[in-house]
């Protein structure tokens, strides 16, 4: 069910994406559409950190609508300010370079948040039951180790794991936080076409006609 739960953000990333991409070639720019996607995604992110296993539903359902808005405004904008801002001969190149950090990065901060979610859990889990195995609960993973548990602890373990799916969504405020700064690398530059002036020859014929 996880990936029928992630749907709201999967759904208004699209959305927002399709949206900005078209505000963007009547606006002209797009580095307002940066900025507001890096806000968005850090007030999103920033209230999933939040997260409790009280949470209500239109909660986490809000959130994840928050951030994937931002998500999808800022994700092309990259993309369209290098095609605009540079020769047409290093282009390509620049694009290749966008898309192979952003795999990249991911790449190392899914690691980075795969390790502080382990050693959270590995920190908090005796705190929240001293009489429990935190290496028996980590390896059965996040929809088994109720099976290896009482009823009556699994309560604690909860509130271990999403204190620790807490301290992942710090890490990710901090970075979508940052890249507000650096949005406004990418530049300030009216990307529409621009007509042009007609000839003066042309201009009298045709008053002229």
């Amino acid at each position: 069910m996880s990936g029928v739960y992630m749907l709201p953000s999967i759904l208004a990333q699209l959305f927002s994406a399709v949206l900005a991409g078209r505000l963007v070639g009547k606006i002209g720019r797009y580095l307002p559409f940066a900025l507001v996607s890096a806000a968005l995604m850090s007030i999103g992110y920033g209230l999933c950190s939040t997260f409790s296993p009280n949470t209500t539903t239109g909660e986490w359902i809000g959130y994840q609508i928050l951030f994937g808005v931002g998500r999808g405004m800022g994700f092309q904008m990259p993309i369209v300010a290098v095609q605009h801002m540079l020769p047409p001969a290093q282009a390509p190149l620049a694009i290749s370079l966008v898309m192979f950090t952003g795999m990249i990065f991911g790449a190392l901060f899914l690691s980075f948040s795969a390790t502080i979610f382990t050693q959270s859990l590995r920190q908090l889990i005796p705190q929240q039951d001293p009489r429990a195995d935190a290496g028996a609960i980590i390896r059965a993973g996040a929809t088994g180790f109720r099976k290896i548990l009482d009823p009556g602890e699994i309560g604690g373990i909860l509130v271990a794991y999403s204190k620790s799916i807490d301290r992942v969504f710090y890490m990710i405020t901090a970075l979508t936080a940052v890249s507000f700064l650096f949005a406004f690398g990418l530049g300030w530059k009216d990307i529409r076409e621009k007509k042009a002036p007609e000839a003066p020859a042309e201009k009298k014929v045709s008053e002229e006609a």
